[in-house]
């Protein structure tokens, strides 16, 4: 029968956890690593720090040219901002950190990112236990978000801001199942702290924290825990953390927002029906596209008992229902008052991460015997970790040089800055793109780096200054229009345009990749 969840005042809510995880070993078969991997949080947690200690390993080992977040993270750490543009700085202030004590290289960029990710994996663990109260199941929740492809693929291939927010969605998570569940002044600064990160994070986060408010409500019991005094130490700490960039925000709204407004494809020429009609089905396309991967393996798994489990429910899992729904409908009204027509997988992280543990959470609140259907799963676990692995390393090293398709990671920067330096070392450089900015800092951490962009403009330029931009054309000598504007009180009548190259890393044989560049001087 399905187990709900009785309201107490002061004490834990408790399910038969210890019972359900030796109904479970019960039907085990014997004792293999992957039994003994899935039997609580603290072997999944192992398993999943060996898992990223490799990709970080792996990603060390191939060339150190920047994925785009990769460059973005080496040229901001020069320096630490209340705001850096169209994305919030958590991570960014995360990474400089990393850098000022350990180094700019590619343990450092590589190393912050899947630490935090193991951190998101831990805290996601931890709010599944609250729930779940199993710690088999918990660890198997913990696992699934491997099936998510935002979670186990995509930051291999890059990002960072995503990173970090799914970071803080896992910990709001936990600290709002464990004060539900056993309410105390750590609980609710857990929330407080979760919140304020994760608005830092990503701003479509901030609609996380209203869902749940909202959600709770619901509930008589639960809606207590809104009006309780912590809850205002919560705000009150999640205020503080966001003070000094809202602040930075007030008067660069228009910067932090402009390049997420065009991500959505804002399209100004359609009527409103039209333009909320396409933004609504984009939002059905990408929450669907988002969790197909998990419903299709957990059903899969579970087979004959699928139907239970999607008739089964409890307080939780109604809770989860209402969390869910609430958000995509908040996003439904952002898509109908700025016209965006296009809604990404990433953006739904804050809201539908959750999905493996509300497919758990219905599976215990069911009363079957998961055991057949948790064997079929564990095998699952590792073919994703080596899938997600390969495809970048893959790529770059055994495709690039068959198809010509490169990926950033075989451009030769190493080789390019070394020619660039050869005769002569830069006091500082100027770039067309934060790309490149982060590429070339990569090698010569030491220097000041600036780009034609509005980021980094105080940095202070000593000479001699050496300006490079890419370029296809040897030929074309010609100073990029944007670049050429940062350059006038500081340039020669006269600059002499040069050309440096290098072959790809790992690619066909005559392919080569240019870097234009020229130098500049204070008394020319």
């Amino acid at each position: 029968m399905p187990i709900d969840i009785a309201e107490s005042k002061n004490a834990p809510v408790m399910l038969p956890g210890e019972a359900s995880d030796r109904a479970i070993d019960a039907g085990h078969d014997g004792g293999g690593v992957l039994t003994k991997v899935t039997k609580n949080l603290r072997n999944a947690g192992i398993l999943l720090a060996l898992y990223l200690l490799l990709t970080v390993v792996v990603r060390a080992l191939l060339p150190w040219s920047l994925l785009l977040d990769e460059a973005e993270q080496s040229f901001l750490s020069q320096f630490l901002l209340a705001g850096y543009g169209p994305q919030p700085p958590f991570y960014n202030w995360v990474q400089a950190i990393v850098i000022s004590i350990t180094g700019l290289s590619m343990w450092s960029l590589s190393g912050t990112k899947f630490a935090m990710l193991f951190v998101c994996y831990i805290f996601y663990g931890l709010a599944s236990y609250e729930v779940l109260r199993s710690r088999s199941l918990a660890a198997f929740a913990m696992l699934s978000l491997l099936t998510l492809p935002q979670i186990s693929y995509m930051p291999q291939q890059d990002l960072t801001h995503t990173v970090a927010v799914l970071t803080a969605t896992s910990l709001l998570f936990y600290g709002v199942f464990r004060t539900l569940m056993r309410p105390s002044l750590l609980s609710y600064l857990l929330i407080g702290l979760a919140s304020g990160i994760g608005v830092i994070c990503k701003y479509n986060f901030a609609i996380l924290p209203v869902a749940i408010c909202l959600a709770l409500l619901f509930d008589p019991g639960w809606r207590r825990k809104l009006l309780d005094w912590r809850m205002l130490a919560a705000i009150v700490v999640a205020l503080i953390i966001v003070a000094p960039h809202a602040i930075w925000l007030i008067g660069n709204f228009e910067s932090a927002s402009a390049q997420t407004l065009g991500k959505m494809e804002l399209d100004k020429d359609l009527g409103l029906f039209e333009q909320t009609v396409r933004g609504v089905l984009s939002l059905l396309r990408a929450t669907l596209a988002y969790c197909a991967l998990t419903l299709v393996i957990f059903f899969l798994a579970f087979g004959r008992n699928s139907l239970a489990i999607i008739r089964a429910g409890d307080r939780l899992t109604r809770l989860i229902e209402r969390i869910m729904l609430i958000s995509l409908l908040m996003v439904v009204g952002i898509i109908m008052l700025t016209g965006a027509t296009h809604i990404t997988e990433r953006w739904l992280n804050p809201f539908l991460v959750i999905v493996p543990l509300y497919l758990f959470a219905k599976a215990r609140a069911a009363g079957i015997n998961l055991s057949t259907g948790l064997r079929r799963l564990r095998p699952v676990f590792p073919v994703l970790m080596i899938v997600t692995l390969i495809p970048l390393a893959a790529r770059s090293v055994i495709v690039a040089r068959y198809t010509g398709d490169y990926t950033n990671i075989n451009l030769p920067m190493a080789d390019l800055v070394k020619q660039l330096t050869s005769k002569r070392i830069p006091g500082s450089v100027i770039t067309e793109d934060m790309h490149l900015a982060g590429n070339i800092h990569m090698h010569l951490p030491q220097l000041p780096i600036r780009t034609s962009g509005a980021i980094g403009a105080e940095v202070p330029l000593k000479p001699p200054i050496l300006v490079v931009w890419k370029t296809p054309d040897a030929s074309n000598k010609t100073i990029p229009a944007g670049l050429a504007k940062t350059l006038p009180e500081i340039a020669a009548p006269n600059l002499v345009v040069e050309t440096v190259e290098a072959p790809y890393y790992f690619g066909k044989e005559g392919d080569l990749y240019r870097l234009n560049y020229v130098w500049l001087h204070k008394d020319d």
